[in-house]
């Protein structure tokens, strides 16, 4: 099978796609950084993100987030963008990935198999953390967020996420149960790496947001052995069914860097 390797359009040649992982999404003032952002550049809603929106009337509480979270004040937020979602057209400022080809929102040009191959190196990084932590919905978010990175590694996208209050994303600590390791970059370099993905000036919505104490991370994910999966041959998609290969591991080398968003 001939997978082709989808051009940039001229409007994000120089901007990396940014992944919105569901933390930020459902965080204090996470719908309107989405939306300012998504206005500017192309921005992806997760599979997992968007099955949340799809169930919203039947979100359980209790697998929703980490027990370390509070996952019932994330609700109004997520009420938020369910309310945005099925009254008014502005999350078409977003690209999204359902669970099939036609309930997904594609860029053009891009690979429809970008759909499955999504799912399949999602399924692959939930085998690699089975047994290691509980699989919430958040953690879901995170998972599909990761997947979609490698999926499209050669644009280089970035996962847009929060820190936790001990300074680290919480979707690092994912990445590490995965055998990912994460490094962060601090200072000058911290500050160019946001400057370069969000630009200069951020869009007003994310300053403010920054001054008003959110804490926003930007996570690359670097995973080499992604690409030449895309070229292999794809098994019809069965997550339960999935056995771990070597040969066919798209985790296998990947890392990660992160820096927090300065106010």
């Amino acid at each position: 099978m001939t997978h082709h390797l989808s051009p940039q359009l001229s409007l994000v040649e120089t901007c990396p796609d940014l992944i919105i992982d569901g933390r930020l999404a459902f965080a204090e003032h996470g719908l309107l950084i989405s939306l300012a952002l998504a206005a500017q550049r192309r921005c992806w809603l997760v599979q997992g993100l968007w099955a949340l929106l799809q169930r919203y009337e039947v979100i359980d509480y209790p697998e929703f987030a980490d027990p370390a979270e509070d996952a019932e004040a994330m609700m109004p937020r997520v009420a938020e963008w369910h309310a945005v979602w099925t009254a008014t057209t502005l999350l078409e400022r977003f690209y999204w990935l359902g669970d099939i080809l036609f309930e997904s929102r594609l860029p053009p040009a891009i690979d429809p198999g970008i759909v499955q191959r999504t799912q399949t190196f999602a399924a692959q990084f939930e085998n690699l953390t089975r047994d290691k932590i509980q699989m919430t919905s958040l953690a879901i978010c995170a998972r599909d967020a990761a997947a979609l990175a490698a999926v499209r590694a050669t644009a280089a996208p970035v996962v847009m996420t929060t820190t936790e209050k001990n300074g680290r994303p919480r979707f690092c600590r994912l990445l590490e149960h995965a055998g990912i390791s994460s490094v962060q970059i601090r200072g000058e370099s911290a500050k160019r790496m946001a400057k370069t993905i969000l630009g200069a000036p951020a869009p007003m919505a994310v300053e403010l947001a920054l001054q008003g104490g959110v804490k926003l991370a930007l996570v690359s994910l670097l995973a080499p052995r992604a690409v030449a999966a895309l070229l292999e041959e794809e098994p019809d998609f069965e997550p339960e069914d999935l056995n771990y290969s070597e040969e066919n591991d798209p985790w296998r080398g990947a890392r990660a860097i992160w820096c927090e968003v300065a106010a």
